[in-house]
Formats: structure tokens, sequence, C-alpha cells
């Protein structure tokens, strides 16, 4: 079909952020009224959306997105994108949604907000395609929102690697004789002494220790074997953005920068921190990272205030990993801070340099270098130190005695203690982190799989009303004005 051009000099008609075409070549902006004319004058050749309806679409979503609501919003930029699919400013707001849904940001009153965000453009699609079809002062403004992200993440650590690759340190994880991958469609692996996880689904993150796993669902809910709290009540355990495991605890995040804990009285203080970023947990203590790069701990008393006094003291702190009895601190500048026990000079990492990702075990610490190289120092009894030949590394966990790398290649490498097998995974594929884009997927995957199991348990509620039984649980009834259920006792 053809399309609408310059009356100036036949150059192409292409929609600005305010849903107005003008030129791409002299720059002649165009009114609605002209582009009806327009349309009228080729009517039946060229077939093009209303102007109005798209202006109307833009300001809808724009408002939705300042509310919150960012289903609503992505909605009205579609529906643009189905009348003119080469709309830039449309891939702009959906660009906004994809932030909002991957909790980089709350909402957005204006464009210009994007500046604001902590994580870079260049992986969104959205952001690409903007660049693509938007107009030059389009293409330029964003580039400059994208430039002040860039600015804004301190300048040395974005250097040596991309401030999304932390991701990639959710996709594997290790307990103290089991070994745990994410793979890249949401499902898991796992070998040695751990519960089975690979029924799973829609997983993004995952965390273990001792036995037991936990993983974060895309919808920021919690799943997990956590011995004996497997029979806790996690209902409130939503809006989750990040999961740890210690040793006698499990600590979630969740995307207001608050704290929940299980599994310890003494260590619930952390419910009371604010603005956090990321969390981790040992033995009796659990570290939370601020967005302004300072620590806070929360710990039992047998730690007394070495271990408060140490982390409060941290500064410019961009990621934080905790072994059984140390924790340790990764720099903007890529120095590494470590405290706790030391027996085994495993917080000697004060001359570590060029680290991008840190990993914490009962006695031995792992460094990943902006190489993809990788250093270790701490207890070597089982050799789990020994990793100076690993190369091509883009993620490292570490158990109790082992340790465990991602390659680039979605591939895994393990060495030390083996008792468990927990080392045996040379043939495991496909690890590592979740696009963005299969994160939007499975999403959706997930909200249509809780709608259906909805659907089925009212439809199996409503049969058990019909036969006159329980609602709860199908049971038979006793009474007469008052029923109760004779299986679990509700009252119905």
């Amino acid at each position: 079909m053809e399309k609408l051009i310059c009356d100036i000099c036949g150059g192409k008609l292409v929609m600005q952020s305010g849903g107005l075409p003008k030129c791409d070549s002299c720059g002649m902006e165009y009114s609605k009224e002209r582009i009806r004319e327009k349309v009228q004058e080729i009517k039946g050749i060229v077939r093009v959306g209303n102007i109005a309806d798209i202006e109307s679409l833009i300001k809808r979503g724009w408002i939705f997105l300042e509310d919150g609501d960012w289903k609503q919003a992505g909605d009205c930029f579609d529906k643009i994108l189905e009348i003119d699919p080469e709309h830039g400013a449309a891939y702009v707001g959906n660009l906004c949604v994809d932030l909002i849904y991957e909790k980089e940001a709350d909402f957005f009153e204006r464009e210009s907000d994007l500046a604001d965000c902590n994580v870079i453009l260049d992986d969104f699609s959205n952001y690409r395609k903007a660049l693509r079809f938007g107009d030059d002062e389009l293409c330029t403004r964003l580039r400059q929102y994208n430039q002040t992200i860039k600015n804004n993440i301190p300048k040395r650590f974005a250097a040596l690697k991309s401030y999304q690759e932390l991701k990639y340190q959710t996709c594997i994880a290790a307990g103290e004789s089991h070994t745990v991958g994410l793979k890249t469609d949401g499902t898991l692996m796992v070998i040695g002494d751990g519960h089975n996880v690979t029924a799973w689904k829609n997983i993004v993150e995952i965390a273990a220790n001792l036995s037991y796993t936990v993983g974060l669902k895309v919808d920021g809910t919690f799943i997990g074997f956590t011995g004996s709290w497997s029979g806790s009540d996690y209902t409130n355990w939503r809006d989750l953005i990040a999961i740890a495991a210690g040793v006698g605890h499990i600590v979630g995040l969740k995307a207001d920068g608050t704290v929940i804990v299980k599994g310890s009285i003494e260590l619930s203080v952390a419910t009371l921190w604010e603005g956090i970023n990321a969390i981790a947990a040992g033995d009796g203590f659990t570290i939370g990272l601020k967005k302004d790069g300072t620590c806070v701990a929360s710990y039992n008393t047998h730690w007394g205030n070495s271990m408060m006094e140490g982390v409060i003291s941290w500064r410019e702190v961009v990621a934080i990993t905790a072994g059984v009895y140390h924790t340790i601190g990764l720099k903007a500048d890529g120095t590494v801070l470590a405290i706790g026990s030391n027996e085994y000079y495993q917080c000697n990492v004060s001359d570590w340099r060029d680290i991008v990702a840190i990993a914490a075990g009962e006695n031995h610490s792992i460094g990943l270098k902006a190489d993809g190289t990788v250093i270790a120092v701490g207890d070597n009894l089982y050799g789990q130190c020994n990793v100076s030949d690993w190369h091509d590394i883009v993620a490292v966990a570490a158990g109790w005695t082992h340790t465990v790398g991602v390659k680039a290649d979605g591939t895994v490498i393990a060495i030390g203690r083996n008792n468990c097998g927990q080392c045996n995974v040379s043939n495991w594929h496909g690890i590592g982190p979740i696009s963005k884009e299969d994160r939007i997927r499975l999403a959706k995957q997930e909200e249509s799989s809780n709608k259906e199991r909805q659907r089925q348990w009212q439809e199996q509620v409503n049969n058990w009303q019909n036969q006159g039984l329980c609602r709860f649980c199908g049971g038979k009834l006793k009474g007469i004005f008052n029923l109760k259920c004779k299986s679990c006792d509700k009252d119905n």
C-alpha cells in the first residue's frame, strides 16, 4: 500500500510522540485536519488509523502508567501498534511497561522519567524499536536518557560489565550437598542431596542452602522446599523481587524495598528495614544492601556486634553475598569487602580487582572477574578453590564445600566435594537468566494458568455445594442450622 508522503518534498511522514506526523526529510509538521484531507485524497489506496484515536490512546496509556496500571497501559500502546506498527512513541510506552514489570520503576509520569531508571535500556527490544521507528527528536531524547542512566551507574562497574549481568547470579545456586540450575525456559535442574524441583515452572530466581531450594516465580510469589518451615503460611510472600536462603531462615525482598523473614524470630528485625535493593543470608545473620550503596545487618546474639559494625561501615556496594560464617560485598570499582569468620583466610579479598560477581561458601570465597576468569580464597580441603583455569564464566555459586560456574554457552562446571554427586553437572545445558521478553511471556502464561486453576476450583466448589457437601474440602456436613464440615471442621 502507498504511504502518506510530504506535500513539500515527497518524504515519508512519521508519527511523533504527540501523535502528529512529521516529514522525516524536510521536517514539515502536519495538522490532524491536513492528514484527514490527505487520507481522503487517496482513500482506498492508503490504510491508516484515525490520528485522533492514536493521540487519545497515547494519552490514556500515559495516564495508566502514572497510576501504575501497566497492563492497561500496555493494551493502549498495543492498540496503537495495530494501527501503525512503526509508531515510535508507542514503543516508548511499551518500554515503560517493561520497566515497571521488571521492577526497575514503579510508575511513569512523563517520558523523561526514563532517565531515572537504574537499568541500562540497550537490552530492551522496545527501546531498540523506538530508536528504529522514532523521529530524530525522539531518538535523541531516548539516547540522552540512556546515557544519563549509564552515567549514574558507577562508572567503573559499568565499564567492567553491564549492570544487568548481575542477574546471571540468580541462575545458579548451591546448598550443602546439592546444586540447582535455572534454565532459560524457567525450569530447573538439580543434582545431589537436594529436593527434586524439576517440576517447578516459571521460575526467574533461585537460592539454596543445606538440602533445600527456594524459587521466585515470575508473578513475584514464592515456592520452595524449606525443611521444618514447609507447612508455614507463605500467603503474604508476594510482590517479591529477590530471595535468599540462610542456614536457619529464608528471606524475601519485596518490590517496595521491605524485607520478609521466615524461620527465625531473632532475625525478624530485618522486617523493619526500608529502601533495600538486595539481600543475603548466612548462619544466623541477614545482610541488606540499600539503594545508596550502604548495608544493614540483622544477626543472632552469638555474632555480637562485629558483623553489624563491619557491614554498616561499607560504602559504594553494588552486590552482596553470604557464606555460612562470613559475608562479602562487591564495590562499584570492582574491589571486594569481607567480614566474618576468617579461620581459613576466606576474608582475604582486599587485593581482588576487576570483580563483577561474588559467591561465598562455608569457608571459601569466589570472585568472577570481568574477563570471565575466576579467583578463590579460603578452605580448599576438597579442591573447591581450584578454579584458576576456568574461563568464559558468566555466573558463580558456592556450596558449602563446592564451587559452581555457568559458562557463556549455558553449560556448567563444578569442583569440590562430590560426596552426593553435587558436582556432576557436565551434561547440563541451557542454564542462564530469563530474558526480559521471556519474563513477560512467562508472566502471561502464569496469569493464564492461575485463571484456569481458579475456574476449575470454582467449578469444583459449585459441584460440592450442589451435592450438599463442604465448600472447602468436599467433606460431609453436620448440623441443621449451623453447618460444619466433619472433615475440615470449617463452618459452611
